[in-house]
């Protein structure tokens, strides 16, 4: 009830946001679920090229879409990192800000794989951050035009 409240008090511009954040949380999602990865970069590639981009930074659209995608991950079950930083990257590049969709891997605490996505733009993370993203090593870098 009360995530009902706080959801009602926002401005109505903030609800779209979220909802529409909740929505592409979904989709990629079971994107990532039911299809091959290479399948579900060229999906969001063909998206993401009707998207039009500019050079100029917006910090203020870039902190309310990571806040809605996070906010709305909550909802979504196992909406992980990938699924996250996917959703932002599209969401940004509506807005018309340069995203770009790292994926890394580093040797956890067992000597296993740990992998990790993150979002950077304009040379900053501003999403997947809450672990050093400079302990990672990037694989194989995603062309820019697909994600």
């Amino acid at each position: 009830m009360k995530r009902l409240l706080d959801f009602v008090r926002l401005p109505v511009e903030d609800e779209w946001l979220l909802i529409k954040s909740f929505l592409l949380l979904v989709v990629v999602r079971i994107s990532l679920f039911v299809l091959p990865f290479r399948s579900v970069r060229w999906l969001f590639s063909q998206w993401k090229r009707r998207t039009v981009r500019t050079d100029r930074l917006d910090l203020s659209h870039i902190r309310k879409v990571t806040w809605a995608i996070k906010s709305a991950s909550r909802l979504v079950p196992r909406a992980t990192c990938l699924t996250q930083g996917i959703a932002v990257v599209l969401l940004l590049g509506q807005l018309g800000q340069l995203a770009h969709l790292k994926i890394g891997v580093a040797k956890g605490t067992s000597q296993n794989l740990v992998a990790h996505a993150w979002v950077e733009s304009h040379g900053r993370v501003v999403l997947g951050n809450d672990t050093n993203p400079s302990h990672y090593s990037i694989l194989t870098p995603l062309r820019e035009e697909i994600l």
